[in-house]
């Protein structure tokens, strides 16, 4: 179920919503703690996507772009149908 989760999540962040919004986006993977990390480690297939363009996480420099928004949420209803 894990790589299920994983697939549908690359599919939808892979999408033309980034790339019409003029982000030149591409879905990754990446190792980092989220709440998922909770489920995950209790055996529950979990995931975390993120659904907008920021940079300088956890500085003070941190920031989103607020444009960004829209084709997120479109990838994120994309996951969600596939799923």
């Amino acid at each position: 179920k894990q790589q299920f989760l994983l697939d549908r999540a690359m599919a939808a962040l892979n999408t033309s919503h980034w790339s019409e919004a003029g982000y030149p986006f591409e879905g990754k993977t990446v190792a980092g703690s989220t709440d998922c990390n909770v489920t995950f480690s209790k055996g529950i297939p979990s995931i975390c996507i993120g659904l907008a363009y920021s940079e300088g996480h956890h500085t003070l420099n941190e920031f989103t772009r607020l444009d960004s928004l829209l084709p997120g949420m479109k990838s994120l209803v994309s996951f969600v149908i596939d799923c």
